[in-house]
């Protein structure tokens, strides 16, 4: 005898040795069993192919259930963290960082170029430069503000056609 189930209905009957899908057919509207109805075994699931090969034993059980579509609360799960997230995000949209181009004549600092290191080595030169200022950056007395400064190294492509490499350590302070 095999134990069929959809839902809270149920039917014991003697359809060993016939395949699971012929017990679909003859179940389907008795049971009230839809298309999308995923088939299990013995509580081992099956896949639709499956179901024109599976041979039913005697003492089987077999059952029918519709999947409760775990995809709505993935989409729930995901719009309720953009919800409780989005407010950081709103926060800080008012906030903004502002890259100026500070030259000798700003309000805000005054920018004065050193010297510099000097120095004239060969290809495959290995060893150290005496350090050297390079610009020295002076807040006027009226700026209270946080200052950032950017220090680019323009001609890395020339440079690169010389040396193997070059380490630069620039110390900043303030």
């Amino acid at each position: 005898m095999v134990e069929i189930k959809y839902g809270k209905q149920y039917e014991v009957t003697d359809i060993a040795g016939q395949t699971v899908s012929d017990a679909r057919e003859r179940f389907k509207s008795e049971l009230g069993i839809p298309d999308k109805a995923k088939a299990k075994l013995n509580g081992s699931k099956l896949k639709a192919g499956a179901e024109l090969d599976t041979v039913l034993n005697d003492d089987d059980k077999l059952t029918f259930a519709v999947s409760k579509g775990k995809g709505v609360y993935l989409v729930g799960a995901l719009l309720l963290a953009l919800a409780c997230t989005g407010g950081i995000f709103a926060a800080t949209a008012t906030s903004d960082t502002v890259t100026l181009g500070v030259t000798a004549g700003t309000d805000l600092a005054t920018v004065t170029g050193q010297a510099g290191p000097s120095w004239s080595v060969f290809p495959r030169y290995k060893g150290t430069i005496n350090a050297a200022e390079l610009f020295q950056i002076d807040p006027n007395a009226s700026f209270s503000g946080d200052m950032l400064a950017s220090i680019y190294l323009t001609n890395g492509d020339d440079l690169s056609r010389v040396y193997n490499a070059l380490v630069m350590r620039i110390k900043i302070f303030d």
